[in-house]
C-alpha cells in the first residue's frame, strides 16, 4: 500500500509499544482522509526498516508572545508545536519516506500532522521535513507529543523517536502517594515537587491546598525544558501554608530554590499565602514566600499576601523575572533583588508594604524595572522603588572605596506609584549608593517626597564606605502632590543629571543644578481617585519628554535593550510625554 495522492495531512498511526529498527509490530491504520477521499481501517504487521534514520530533529512550542522554546524533554503549555526534522537513508533501496507527529491524550491520537513526501534514497544528501499544529491549553494538560518516521512503500512506523514528558497533577482529591498522574493526582505542592525533573508541569487544578512543610526544590531544569509550576486556571488554585501550625515554617522561607537545585524553574498563576504572619518579635528576616538562590528562574502572574518579610526575594543569581505579579501585605519590601545580575521586575502590582515595595541593591547590576505600580491605602511604606540600598558586607558584590556601589546600570521607567486612602509613602523613587543608573517616565504622586538621591550607609553595614550616587539621570517624570521636594539630592551625588520632569503642587521642585524642567499646571489625569493615571489629550505634561535610546549601557560595557513604548504598550514615537503614558487620542 503506497500514499501517492493527496497531501497526506491526516493519518492515524496507534503503535502498540515504543518501535525499534529491525523489529516486528503490528499497526493499526485507520483515516488516510484528504490523501484517497476515503476512509481506510487495516491492521499492518511489519519489520521495520532499520536503515532509514533520523538524523537530526527539533521540536519547538511558540506562545501567543512570540516566544520560542525547544522541548524535546519537557512537558507541553500550549501554542504552536513545530517539528524540523532531517532525515537520512542507509537501506540502499530508494523509498519515499514520510514524519508524522501526532497528539495523544493517554494512548488515544486526538490529531497529527504529516511531512510532504521525500525521496530519500542511498548515499542522498539528508532531507528536511517539517510539520506543525496548534495545542491548546486544555490539550496541553494531558496531552503529548509522539514522532513517527513512515516507509511510504508499506506505512510502517520506523521509530518512534521522542515523546514529551506527561504534566503532573496536583488535586485536592489527590495523594502524595499517588504518580502524579491525570488521573492519580498528588495532594500536595510539597509532594510534587520531590518527584520533578527537567522539562516537567506541575498543575494545581483549583481548590485550596494547605501545605505544612517547607518546599524545597531538590532538582532544577534545563534552558529549553524549565520546571513548570501553575494553575489550571489562572488565581483558581490556592496554597496557604499552615505557619500557625509550624513555628519553623513561620519564621522560613515558604518555597526554597536552592543554587544547589540548578534553576530553571517558573511559578506561574498560584495564589500564595499563610495563615499566620510572623511578627518583628519573632527576630526574623526569613519568612519569605519565594526565596530564589538558582539563576533563570521566573515568577509570572501569582498573587502573594500576608508575609512579614517578602514575597520575592532573589539573592547572589541571575537572569531572573518577576512578572505580572499582585505582592501586598508584607511588613518590609514587596521584591527584594540582592546581587542580582541581568534581570527584570515588569507589570506588578505591589501594594500594603510597609518597607520598600521594590529594592534592587547589593551590587545589583543590569537590571530593569518597568511598567508596575506602586500604591498604599492604609499602610505607611517608607520608599516605592529603591535603586540600590543598604546590605551588609557579606552580601554585596564589592565593599572597597570607589568600586562598591549597591546598585549597577538600573534602569526604572514607566512606575506609577501613588497614595490613596488613609495609607502614606515617604519617598516614591530612591538612588541609594547606585552608579549609572536611570530613571525615567515615572508618575509619582502622593508621596512625601518624589525623588531623592542619598549615600548608602555602607560603613554602618560593615563597608570600608559609603558608597555615593554616582552619575544618575533623571528625565520625564511627572511628580505631583508631593508634601515636601520633588526631587532632592540629601547626598555628596556625582554628575546627576535631571531634564524634562514636571512638577506640579510640589512643595519645592528640584535642586539639581541646571536642570530644564518645569512646574506645571494640573496633569489632568483620567481618574486620579481610583489609580487611573494616563493622561488627556490636553494635558500640559503631553509632548513635553526627552526621547530615550531603547539601547543603553549595561554594566561592564555590556549593552542593554529597553522595552520603550508607554506604559500601555503605545509607541512613543519621535515625541515624547512626561511619565508613564503617551495622551489618550
Amino acid at each position: 500500500m503506497k500514499i501517492s495522492e493527496g497531501d497526506g495531512k491526516t493519518c492515524v498511526i496507534v503503535p502498540e509499544k515504543p518501535l525499534e529498527p529491525a523489529k516486528q509490530y503490528t499497526v493499526e491504520l485507520s483515516g488516510l482522509k484528504g490523501i484517497t477521499g476515503t476512509e481506510l481501517s487495516e491492521t499492518i504487521t511489519f519489520e521495520t526498516d532499520a536503515g532509514i534514520y533520523v538524523k537530526e530533529f527539533q521540536i519547538t512550542e511558540s506562545d501567543s508572545d512570540g516566544s520560542v522554546r525547544d522541548i524535546k524533554e519537557s512537558a507541553l503549555l500550549g501554542g504552536k508545536i513545530t517539528v524540523d526534522i532531517l532525515l537520512g537513508n542507509e537501506s540502499g533501496a530508494e523509498d519515499s519516506v514520510a514524519a508524522i507527529m501526532a497528539l495523544y491524550k493517554g494512548e488515544q491520537m486526538v490529531r497529527c500532522s504529516m511531512s510532504d513526501l521525500q525521496m530519500v534514497s542511498a548515499g542522498d544528501d539528508i532531507h528536511k521535513f517539517s510539520m506543525h499544529f496548534d495545542v491548546t491549553e486544555d490539550e496541553a494538560r494531558s496531552g503529548k507529543i509522539k514522532l513517527f518516521v513512515i516507509s511510504a512503500s508499506d506505512l510502517a512506523p520506523l521509530m518512534s523517536k521522542w515523546e514529551s514528558r506527561k504534566a503532573v497533577f496536583v488535586s485536592t482529591e489527590g495523594s502524595d502517594s499517588n504518580t502524579g498522574e491525570y488521573d492519580a493526582p498528588y495532594k500536595t505542592l510539597a509532594g510534587a515537587v520531590r518527584y520533578v525533573g527537567a522539562g516537567d508541569v506541575i498543575i494545581f487544578e483549583d481548590g485550596i491546598y494547605e501545605e505544612s512543610e517547607i518546599v524545597t526544590f531538590e532538582n532544577g531544569g534545563r534552558e529549553n525544558a524549565p520546571i513548570v509550576l501553575c494553575a489550571d486556571n489562572k488565581g483558581q488554585a490556592k496554597i496557604v501554608f499552615k505557619s500557625s501550625e509550624n513555628e519553623r515554617l513561620k519564621t522560613r522561607e515558604k518555597i526554597n530554590i536552592p543554587r544547589k537545585s540548578g534553576g530553571y524553574i517558573t511559578i506561574k498563576d498560584l495564589v500564595i499565602t499563610q495563615d499566620e504572619s510572623a511578627t518583628a518579635s519573632d527576630n526574623t528576616t526569613f519568612d519569605i514566600f519565594i526565596n530564589c538562590r538558582a539563576d533563570n528562574c521566573c515568577f509570572i502572574g501569582n498573587e502573594i499576601y500576608n508575609c512579614f518579610e517578602e514575597p520575592v526575594k532573589a539573592a547572589g543569581v541571575s537572569n531572573i523575572l518577576v512578572k505580572d505579579n499582585v505582592l501586598y501585605e508584607s511588613v518590609h519590601e514587596g521584591i527584594d533583588f540582592v546581587d542580582v545580575a541581568d534581570s527584570t521586575i515588569v507589570g506588578n502590582t505591589i501594594s500594603e508594604i510597609e518597607r520598600i515595595a521594590v529594592m534592587v541593591k547589593g551590587g545589583s547590576r543590569n537590571i530593569k524595572v518597568y511598567n508596575n505600580t506602586v500604591y498604599n491605602e492604609r499602610k505607611n511604606m517608607d520608599v516605592a522603588l529603591s535603586i540600590g540600598g543598604a546590605t551588609d558586607s557579606l552580601s554585596t558584590m564589592e565593599t572597597a572605596e570607589n568600586v562598591g556601589f549597591e546598585g549597577y546600570n538600573q534602569y526604572f521607567w514607566n512606575n506609577v506609584v501613588y497614595v490613596s486612602g488613609s495609607g502614606s509613602i515617604n519617598t516614591a523613587l530612591l538612588f541609594e549608593g547606585a552608579k549609572d543608573c536611570m530613571a525615567f517616565n515615572n508618575t509619582l504622586s502622593g508621596s512625601g517626597r518624589g525623588i531623592v538621591l542619598s549615600n548608602a550607609p555602607g560603613i554602618k553595614n560593615g563597608w570600608e564606605w559609603d558608597p555615593v550616587t554616582v552619575n544618575p539621570k533623571i528625565y520625564n517624570n511627572l511628580i505631583v502632590n508631593v508634601a515636601v521636594s520633588g526631587l532632592e539630592d540629601k547626598s555628596d551625588s556625582q554628575n546627576p543629571v535631571s531634564d524634562y520632569n514636571m512638577y506640579y503642587n510640589c512643595k519645592t521642585a528640584s535642586d539639581i543644578d541646571g536642570e530644564n524642567s518645569f512646574v506645571g499646571t494640573d496633569p489632568i489625569f483620567v481618574n486620579p481617585d481610583t489609580g487611573d493615571f494616563r493622561i488627556q489629550a490636553g494635558s500640559p505634561a503631553a509632548g513635553g519628554g526627552k526621547a530615550i535610546s531603547k539601547y543603553v549601557s549595561g554594566y561592564n560595557g555590556t549593552r542593554l535593550q529597553l522595552d520603550i513604548k508607554d506604559k500601555t504598550g503605545t509607541d512613543r514615537g519621535a515625541v515624547w510625554s512626561i511619565g508613564a503614558y503617551q495622551p489618550l487620542e
